[in-house]
């Protein structure tokens, strides 16, 4: 089954952007405010997103991050996620796309995310063979259990293809894939999690 396709991205833009962006907007309801964790995307598609968001009545939108500004961007709350010192049920959503990876101690990221949250915790991570790179690690399916332990959540995975795109996929599919394998630039698989609280 092919991705669904929210942005009218083109399934050749490779970037696992492409099911995380459409997958996000899936799981979210009108009206509600969004809380954007690590929002200042280095893959350059953000403002695309944002755009997006702005353009369909999504105006409660706040990003967080460690950086002030990227690409003209402000960023709305300067913070990290393990301690952000927001008060808890603040948000509807709180979203986070590809950046758990890159955080130390993650499950305390997805402890104050969850925290913050009143309705669903969103969040996308590298998916395949379990890596360690320099910028953070590729979870796999015992990586990802240690992160959500005694968490409820629900995962659907996110597998590419050289020919066909971005599909669908299941644990089978992407046990042995490493990150930028099989025509992709980047993840080669991606697991989008959904805590609902």
């Amino acid at each position: 089954m092919s991705v669904e396709n929210i942005f009218g991205l083109q399934n050749k833009h490779r970037s696992e952007r492409y099911v995380e962006y459409d997958w996000i907007v899936s799981k979210l309801t009108w009206p509600s405010s969004i809380l954007d964790v690590g929002a200042m995307d280095g893959a350059g598609t953000i403002e695309f997103f944002w755009d997006w968001l702005k353009k369909h009545g999504y105006d409660d939108y706040t990003t967080l991050d460690l950086i002030e500004e990227a690409r003209g961007y402000k960023t709305d709350i300067v913070a990290d996620i393990r301690d952000s010192g927001i008060e808890s049920d603040s948000y509807d959503y709180v979203i986070c796309i590809s950046t758990l990876e890159h955080i130390e101690d993650p499950r305390k990221a997805v402890d104050e995310m969850i925290r913050i949250a009143e309705r669903k915790v969103l969040i996308t991570i590298p998916y395949g063979k379990a890596q360690k790179h320099s910028w953070g690690i590729q979870y796999d399916e015992n990586l990802l259990k240690q992160l959500m332990k005694d968490i409820t959540y629900e995962a659907d995975l996110f597998v590419y293809h050289q020919d066909h795109g971005w599909m669908r996929g299941v644990e089978e599919m992407l046990k042995n894939r490493g990150y930028a394998t099989g025509g992709a630039p980047y993840a080669a698989g991606v697991a989008c999690i959904e805590v609902k609280l």
